[in-house]
């Protein structure tokens, strides 16, 4: 398992590997709908969780509080609460609330484009490997997907994009951070792509991580949206708020894009009440979402030490999981460290195999350190 490759000569190899490949080689998240498989035996509290790239530390005092008080509006559509969050964000943001659409989840966001861009044979341009969540629904509603591989360090190619966007082009997706390889587009490359592709087709940037970035380079792109730029902003408050089971996400466009994602919406109550006073309540609460982003520093630190120690090369993250490769098949090393009552997501792409871990507390860690050395 261990490897002599420095990361130059790692990137190389990878480089060398995937020259000649298809776009359609593609990404491949094997088993993504065996989230909760459990070992024979094994109760499933037992298993420690970091595939899913959950917040390991629940959500905000101020957010269980909220769902407690929300009780007595349960019998009630939530109109009002969901006017609330809007409100709330659009003014956090610098927005009208005429520029913001709620979502059952980022995944919501991510169904509404899909109908409104990538339907029956439209033309989608992405990197690759890129969110396989969007990926799959894109392949769902029969939309014809151009990808473009990431270049050598991983991060989106925002030239080679640029030069499959064509007539054809209903839709440009851009995951920033991207998942699952955790590497961020530079703000000012990527406001200038925006600013010029959007001209031919609406640019839409998953900014899913967005909370937990520190690369000064990084930026939002929500500023483009203030200068009328057709570009979409999806958020979700599954990951740094901790609502991966309480699902709610939002976009941020121009107020006629808006209008179309609610034209076609699921519904006007997607998000149920006690989901929509959880939300505010942490959306307010600083100090919870600024402590989860520093255990998530500090847990990531000692997961790249454990990895530079066992000889694990891995790709520098700005998010809360952290992608490295590895010399065997990724679905098997993933059972082998399941058996140790640790489950992690298998990644393969351009005939390379990884292994993507989601950042867990200190001592999730220190356990999954356990088992990466046992099994080296």
């Amino acid at each position: 398992m261990k490897t002599s490759l420095n990361r130059r000569d790692w990137l190389k190899t990878a480089l060398i590997r995937s020259a000649g490949l298809t776009m359609s080689g593609g990404l491949s998240l094997i088993n993504c709908n065996s989230r909760r498989k459990q070992i024979p035996g094994t109760a499933k509290d037992n298993i420690i969780l970091l595939d899913q790239n959950e917040n390991p530390y629940g959500i905000s005092p101020h957010a269980e509080t909220a769902i407690n008080d929300a009780i007595k509006y349960a019998n009630r559509y939530p109109d009002d609460h969901s006017e609330e969050l809007v409100e709330l964000i659009a003014e956090t943001e610098g927005f009208e609330k005429e520029n913001i659409v709620l979502g059952a989840g980022a995944t919501e966001i991510f169904r509404t484009a899909g109908l409104l861009y990538c339907t029956d044979g439209k033309e989608v341009v992405l990197a690759d490997p890129s969110y396989f969540g969007f990926v799959n629904y894109t392949e769902k509603v029969n939309g014809r997907m151009v990808k473009v591989p990431l270049d050598g360090d991983f991060r989106h190619d925002l030239e080679a994009i640029s030069g499959k966007v064509s007539r054809n082009t209903s839709m440009i997706y851009i995951c920033n951070p991207n998942n699952p390889t955790g590497t961020i587009a530079k703000g000012a490359d990527l406001s200038n792509f925006c600013i010029e592709l959007s001209k031919q087709a609406p640019v839409f940037i998953d900014e899913a991580y967005h909370d937990f970035v520190e690369d000064p380079d990084y930026s939002s792109m929500t500023g483009l949206v203030k200068e009328g730029h057709d570009v979409i902003i999806a958020r979700t408050f599954s990951k740094i708020h901790g609502f991966a089971g309480l699902r709610v996400g939002y976009a941020i466009a121009k107020k006629e894009i808006i209008d179309e994602f609610k034209r076609i919406r699921t519904n006007f109550a997607s998000i149920g009440v006690l989901s929509l006073r959880a939300a505010i309540a942490s959306y307010k609460d600083n100090v919870y979402t600024d402590s989860c982003r520093q255990k998530n520093r500090e847990a990531k630190e000692y997961f790249y030490g454990i990895l530079k120690g066992i000889g694990f090369d891995y790709i520098p993250s700005q998010t809360n999981f952290v992608l490295f490769p590895i010399d065997r098949d990724s679905e098997k090393f993933r059972d082998e460290i399941l058996e140790k009552g640790i489950k992690v997501r298998p990644v393969s792409f351009q005939g390379n195999h990884y292994c993507r871990v989601s950042i867990g507390t200190m001592d999730d860690m220190k356990k999954t350190a356990e088992t990466l050395k046992a099994l080296n």
